[in-house]
């Protein structure tokens, strides 16, 4: 049987989990992005995502961004 250890012994973690999403349509456009309608291609379901742009914020605005991730 062929050794299929990894490097840097069993400790190893797998690499994330990213879902693919598909948009589906706009929903809505603001000062600083947009909100779409998603489609997860694994399971089907709809959600909505926020695209936001944040080269035009200021450094307070960034934070609070953040804070409504």
């Amino acid at each position: 049987m062929e050794n299929q250890s990894k490097p840097g012994g069993a400790n190893q973690q797998p690499p994330p989990h990213f879902e693919v999403y598909n948009k589906i349509k706009l929903l809505g456009e603001g000062a600083f992005g947009k909100a779409f309608l998603v489609q997860c291609e694994s399971d089907k379901s709809f959600a909505v995502i926020k695209q936001i742009v944040i080269s035009k914020m200021s450094e307070k605005e960034r934070i609070e961004a953040l804070k409504e991730a």
